[in-house]
């Protein structure tokens, strides 16, 4: 379900991010009339985009990894570099996540608005880049405490190292 959710909403921010870039360009090059607030909307897009694309990633485990070591090793070795891995990850979106919800909670108390000739509410948008995170912590620590009954778990101590 979140996964689904992030993957709408994150295709969602996109298509607007590219609708408004496009009729900004054409627009500007055109009829020298740019879109009021493009710059604006398509940052706050892009942030929809990055964070809610976090937890995507975090879910079906995608992230960029180099394999020339991993695909080689089994085992222990295998189980502990995977603990490593997901912690590693956990505390690096900790810290991500650990730092939008104080801004986000600032941005609703005071009824945040996008700078420039075009305002709209920014507090929607840091709500979901704070869920965004939030929720690809929870994964993460979920993939560690995993990781770590894989390390220690029943059968753990059997396998061929």
């Amino acid at each position: 379900m979140a996964a689904r959710f992030s993957a709408i909403m994150g295709w969602a921010a996109l298509g607007i991010m590219a609708v408004v870039s496009t009729v900004d360009v054409v627009g500007t090059a055109l009829f020298n009339k740019p879109v009021t607030g493009a710059f604006e909307m398509a940052g706050e897009a892009l942030a929809v985009v990055v964070f809610l694309g976090l937890l995507q990633t975090q879910i079906l485990r995608a992230h960029i990894t180099v394999d020339l070591l991993t695909e080689r090793l089994r085992g222990m070795p295998s189980r502990v570099l995977d603990v490593l891995a997901t912690l590693a990850m956990t505390l690096a979106i900790g810290m991500i996540a650990l730092q939008t919800w104080p801004q986000m909670m600032e941005s609703w108390r005071i009824g945040e608005l996008a700078p420039g000739a075009f305002s709209f509410p920014v507090y929607p948008i840091k709500t979901l880049v704070s869920l965004g995170a939030t929720g690809a912590l929870l994964v993460a620590a979920l993939q560690t405490l995993q990781a770590l009954l894989r390390l220690f778990g029943k059968g753990a101590r059997h396998d061929a190292d």
